[in-house]
């Protein structure tokens, strides 16, 4: 009930027809504001039938209600103001119909129309600074095509309908927040809207459809927590937030800079075009239509998952795909296979990617991928955990091909299903970087010809899995590949493998490195060679075709012919020079029958050790093979397979070397008669004690002063002969090389020998108590014994820049002493009776060594190990940090005494004594901190262990498999700790 003071009812009409006039509360018929000047109103009017505002008439209404039964019309410049207050349009019997000027504006705008004419319909635009409301049942409004401007609140409730007719609506507050809300369970349907000013817009209490263009026109619009759909275009210049998805389902459509939450791309096939960069907080779906990121080549930036396994495709161009966040998942739609049960087959639509980066907020996070993937251009790993095969059976195995550069930051998780990894770009330089803790299936090389992949770190395939080179150069840039474990065959078809100083190509047990039309090249600096050795076992190399060049190289644990060229050409002048050969097996290092070397070749600086039955084999073909001043204990003319004994397909020479004649009748080192040419040698003497002038055995000693040489020789063949230190030092500059039958012999504990380059050893070496040392200036050099039992005592490593390579088991009964220069561990076995101590910059290279401390009481002075076991008996006691990479084994009767210090350990901690087997104590703390598979701590066989500290790191889960007591405190700083049913921590001090 309204109270007015006038009643002008039934089919009345009033004229207001003054100029300045005033009108209280009244009902009214019919009204018309006629004349001129301004109608002021000073109360509520309720209006049965129609309102008129005659031309250059001002209607001011000033905070006044107004409920209008018929219809509003406004005509000429006749004006309508409002400054608060509202209009009802609240008519029964008919619709309703709204004409306003282009100076009008209403404050509130309501329709609450019972019955069953609901209908307001707008004959012009509307600007309503206020609220525009439905009531609940009873309104319906009809924009005819018009503009609706509305400054606050925008109320669409339930049953009520908004029919747009091309209509514009522009939300252009400008100081409160607006809500737009739709209190319906249907969506609402706008076809373009504006937002403009200021206030903060809130699409409220359900879902809008915008079924044309959406402009932000630099402001806020909020989609809050429901669904919206756009057919139109999207024009972002300001901000927008939302926490549900926007449906991009309209035709043609583009799409500007916005941050979503979700959005979805659908409609038909369409082209959602991209005009800026898009974030997104959570997913990104593309069902039958097509995102295109445009020519401009846009971002997309997602935190959640990128579905295109529908019928849409993805333009890409040369824009970038960046997923973020915890969690999440790639669906490609591109065929793969399922584990076991045949293919799965795309919908079709383009479904590849040009740059894709993975950049999860932590570095244990993880995404995985469903269908195969192509990246088109560079695919970058920043940070995370990639699965290339998560779940086989529900989202396939999945091949990747990627076009540019392969870079990983995080980690790879290829499962070992068989899925491959490609890269094959078209042109250009690119960067290779795989991430050295991670393992890969099958890969193919297969970039175009003038294309070239940079190593950037190291690079390894699962057990039998194999490398494909098709085409292009593969530079390793100083790093590794590994083929793990067994076989892991490598097929080079064409382009280039270039090992380069300081690379190691490691390849599986009985893997075999094939050549079939391309250029294979093992060559590293003087000082610094390219390896190629087993990472266990034996391996075959086989070139059917194609180039090979070897210099400046480390070849180890060959099987069969081992370098074997039945084919193609080998490089004219990367042949075979400054190397070594070690550890191999079967018939060959070099087999090279039926190859024309187009000329003689001649050959330096050759190590040859034992091994395989031949060193060289050449029966046939053009060129001699001339090895010039070869060492090794199988160097030499007798180890050789060639056309004669001595043949004439390859030869051993060595130009001014010093041969032992005893011509003075005497075993002394230091007499000139007793060598050949007649002179005591020096530091750049090759000497050579062999049987070519004394048939029989025979000895040679150094006893009256110390000794030099450049290189020694000891080749006994069948006969011994012996080369004793007593009381003296020799110093070697570069090689020694003791053969079968021979006999080296350290009389006195200070009898010393010092070796610049490579010990081998096929023969007998007497330590007794006195030193080894290892001191080279230059270069990488192999330490080369007969293994378990074939010992040294004091082991010292004091090079001054040069590497040595450990290539076979290692037993010290002795100290070992790193302390200066490098040692590379390999994968060999080192055992050590006595004290391990790494000082200054020495580096002990641990590779994915053992070592193992068999003495009784021992001290170990820091440094960086694979596995450290600890056995025999007594306490192993640390004197400073200690860094294991793998595992850790306490065996029965020993006990580890870290004292203050800290163990890294990067796997498993396994004790066989229980809590008396380790010890520490103040700020001593072990350190859990492994990256690449779980780490036990302890094994359910095995015993318990008491910590002092305890500190759980790294990225990967910790399990508890046996009880553990902590006596201090427990840090967990990164990765999980899990406590397996049945096991128990204790501890008093117990914190994370």
């Amino acid at each position: 009930m309204h109270q007015n003071y006038t009643d002008l009812t039934g089919m009345s009409h009033i004229v207001f027809d003054g100029t300045t006039q005033d009108i209280s509360n009244s009902n009214f018929s019919y009204v018309t504001f006629h004349n001129s000047g301004t109608k002021t109103l000073s109360g509520t009017l309720d209006i049965l039938n129609n309102l008129y505002i005659s031309n250059s008439v001002t209607l001011d209404a000033n905070n006044q209600y107004i409920y209008i039964e018929g219809n509003w019309q406004e005509n000429g410049t006749g004006t309508f103001q409002q400054t608060g207050g509202r209009v009802t349009f609240d008519g029964t019997s008919a619709n309703q119909t709204v004409t306003c000027s282009v100076s009008s504006y209403f404050y509130g705008f309501t329709i609450d129309k019972t019955g069953a004419n609901k209908t307001v319909t707008a004959n012009t635009d509307i600007d309503v600074n206020g609220t525009f409301d439905f009531a609940e049942d009873d309104a319906s409004f009809d924009l005819n095509g018009r503009n609706l401007y509305v400054e606050r609140d925008f109320y669409f409730r339930e049953n009520c309908t908004f029919t747009h007719n091309n209509g514009k609506v522009f939300f252009d507050g400008i100081s409160n927040a607006q809500l737009i809300r739709n209190y319906d369970v249907n969506e609402i349907v706008f076809d373009n809207a504006e937002f403009v000013g200021t206030a903060v817009k809130r699409l409220y209490d359900g879902s809008f459809r915008f079924e044309g263009d959406v402009f932000i026109n630099n402001s806020t619009l909020e989609g809050q927590y429901w669904d919206h759909y756009v057919e139109g275009d999207w024009i972002n210049t300001g901000v927008f937030r939302h926490d549900r998805t926007i449906h991009f389902d309209g035709g043609n459509q583009a799409i500007s800079q916005s941050n979503f939450r979700s959005v979805r791309f659908g409609g038909g096939a369409n082209t959602k075009t991209l005009g800026g960069d898009i974030f997104l907080n959570g997913n990104l779906y593309i069902d039958d239509a097509t995102l295109d990121v445009s020519a401009a080549n846009h971002t997309i930036t997602l935190d959640d998952y990128f579905y295109n396994d529908s019928t849409g495709s993805f333009i890409a161009h040369e824009g970038t795909v960046v997923v973020t966040g915890e969690y999440n998942r790639v669906f490609t739609g591109e065929t793969n296979t399922l584990y076991g049960a045949g293919q799965v087959v795309t919908q079709g639509g383009i479904k590849s990617f040009y740059n894709l980066e993975i950049n999860a907020t932590e570095s244990n996070f993880w995404m995985f991928i469903h269908g195969n993937l192509t990246v088109l251009n560079d695919f970058t790993i920043v940070k995370g955990r990639f699965y290339q095969s998560y779940d086989p059976n529900n989202y396939g195995i999945n091949d990747i091909e990627v076009g540019g550069c392969f870079i990983n930051n995080g980690s790879m998780h290829n499962n070992n299903y068989g899925e491959t990894f490609t890269l094959n770009p078209t042109a250009g330089s690119h960067t290779f970087k795989p991430g050295s803790s991670n393992f890969y299936g099958p890969f193919i090389f297969d970039g175009a010809a003038g294309t070239d992949y940079t190593f950037e770190s190291n690079f390894s395939t699962y057990s039998n899995r194999t490398i494909t080179i098709n085409d292009g150069t593969l530079n390793l840039n100083t790093y590794d590949i590994t083929t793990n474990n067994s076989g892991g065959d490598i097929d080079l078809n064409g382009g280039t493998f270039n090992a380069n100083e300081g690379s190691i190509l490691a390849m599986g047990s009985g893997a075999t490195f094939t050549n079939a039309g391309g250029i294979f090249k093992i060559v590293g600096v003087d000082g610094n060679p390219a390896s190629f050795i087993a990472a266990s076992g034996n391996f075959n190399y086989q070139q059917t075709s194609g180039t090979s060049h070897f210099k400046y190289y480390r070849i180890e644990n060959t099987n069969g012919n081992g370098m074997e060229l039945s084919g193609g050409s080998l490089d004219a002048t990367n042949s075979f020079q400054n190397g070594s050969f070690s550890e191999g097996t079967g018939t060959a290092y070099i087999t090279l029958s039926g190859i024309d070397l187009g000329g003689d070749r001649t050959i330096g600086s050759v190590t040859l050790n034992s091994g395989p039955t031949y060193n060289v084999q050449r029966t046939s073909g053009n060129g001699v093979l001339t090895f010039e001043n070869a060492t090794g204990t199988l160097s030499g003319e007798s180890y050789d397979n060639d056309d004669a004994d001595p043949g004439t397909k390859i030869i051993w020479t060595y130009p001014g070397a010093a041969r032992w004649t005893g011509f003075a009748g005497t075993t002394d080192w230091h007499t000139a008669n007793n060598w050949s040419p007649i002179a005591v040698p020096t530091s750049a003497s090759i000497v050579i004690l062999d049987h070519s002038t004394v048939a029989g055995a025979y000895s040679v000693v150094i006893s009256n002063s110390d000794a030099d040489a450049k290189n020694v020789t000891i080749n006994a063949d069948a006969t011994n002969i012996s080369l004793s230190l007593n009381t003296k030092e020799l110093t070697i500059a570069e090689n020694i090389t003791i053969s079968a039958n021979g006999t080296l012999t350290q009389t006195n504990a200070t009898d010393t020998l010092k070796i610049g380059g490579s010990w081998a050893n096929e023969g007998t070496f007497n330590e007794n108590t006195a030193v080894v040392l290892f001191n080279p200036s230059s270069g990488t050099h192999t330490i080369n014994t007969q293994g378990a039992g074939d010992s040294f005592y004091d082991f010292v490593i004091k090079g001054t820049g040069g590497t040595n390579v450990i290539s076979s088991t290692l037993d010290i009964n002795g100290d070992v002493k790193i302390e200066g220069g490098i040692i590379n561990a390999g994968s060999q076995q080192i055992t050590a009776a006595k004290d391990w101590s790494r000082t200054g910059g020495a580096t002990f290279d641990a590779g994915t060594s053992t070592v193992t401390l068999d003495g009784t009481n021992q001290t170990i002075n820091g440094g960086e190990f694979y596995n450290f076991i600890t056995d025999n008996s007594g306490t192993k006691t640390l004197t400073a940090n200690i860094d294991i990479n793998n595992d850790i084994t306490i065996n029965a009767g020993t006990i580890l005494d870290g004292g203050v210090n800290t163990i890294y350990v990067g796997d498993d901690w396994t004790n066989h004594v229980g809590n008396a087997g380790f010890t520490q104590s103040g700020m001593g703390t072990v350190i859990f901190d492994g990256t690449t598979s779980g780490q036990d701590i302890g094994a359910a066989a095995t015993s318990p262990t008491t910590f002092n500290n305890v500190t759980i790191c790294g990225t990967q889960t910790k399990y508890t498999r046996t009880d553990i007591t902590i006596n201090g405190n427990l840090i967990i700083s990164s990765a999980g700790l899990y406590i397996v049913d049945g096991t128990t921590i204790d501890g008093a001090g117990v914190r994370c």
